[in-house]
């Protein structure tokens, strides 16, 4: 028999070795310029709060990765109302409300195009186009959420949950009705 070793003993890592690494910033605080570069996304979609990998290969695009390096680039996210075009030059090229990005991560692919990580932070609308040469840049102001209510909503949200709900109950009076026929027979809920 072997002769048994005992498990090395493991060192606690103190949390001030941890130091290096920078909270995050609450997305809610971090600021939006007025002036910020706009990608086009055709395919995909970002929401607030939201991380999305996504793929550039229009040429404006991946001018603008190119030329601004690093992480914590903020972009403008913007979707066309054409998505087959490619010169995306007015305002009226695109839809007027985007969300303003974080770009986390970015990777040049093999086949000439860049693979992004952005990170959405809040809903912007483009008011103006600053120039579209070597990339898209807008003049941006937030989009404050806005919830909205009164008894037309709360009927809607009342009518959803219905249809819900429905299903649900067939489904269990099914179940019911297969598991013991004759005694659901005697409840009002099963006829």
């Amino acid at each position: 028999p072997r002769p048994r070793v005992p498990a090395p003993r493991c060192r606690p890592v103190a949390l001030r070795s941890l130091s290096m690494v920078s909270p995050a910033p609450d997305l809610h605080d971090v600021e939006i310029p007025e002036h910020v570069p706009a990608v086009v996304l055709a395919s995909s979609v970002v929401f607030p709060y939201d991380v999305v990998s996504v793929q550039v290969s229009k040429p404006q695009g991946l001018r603008l990765l190119e030329q601004n390096p690093g992480d914590s680039v903020i972009v403008a996210c913007l979707f066309p109302k054409d998505p087959d075009t490619d010169q995306l030059e007015r305002l009226t090229d695109v839809l007027p409300v985007g969300v303003a990005c974080r770009v986390i991560h970015r990777m040049k692919m093999p086949n000439d195009t860049i693979q992004v990580v952005f990170q959405g932070l809040r809903r912007i609308e483009a008011k103006e186009v600053l120039g579209a040469d070597p990339w898209m840049r807008v003049r941006v102001e937030t989009v404050e959420p806005r919830e909205p209510r009164g008894p037309e909503i709360d009927g809607l949200v009342y009518r959803c949950m219905e249809m819900v709900d429905a299903p649900r109950v067939r489904v269990f009076h099914r179940l019911a009705q297969a598991a013991a026929p004759t005694a659901c027979q005697s409840t009002p809920l099963c006829s």
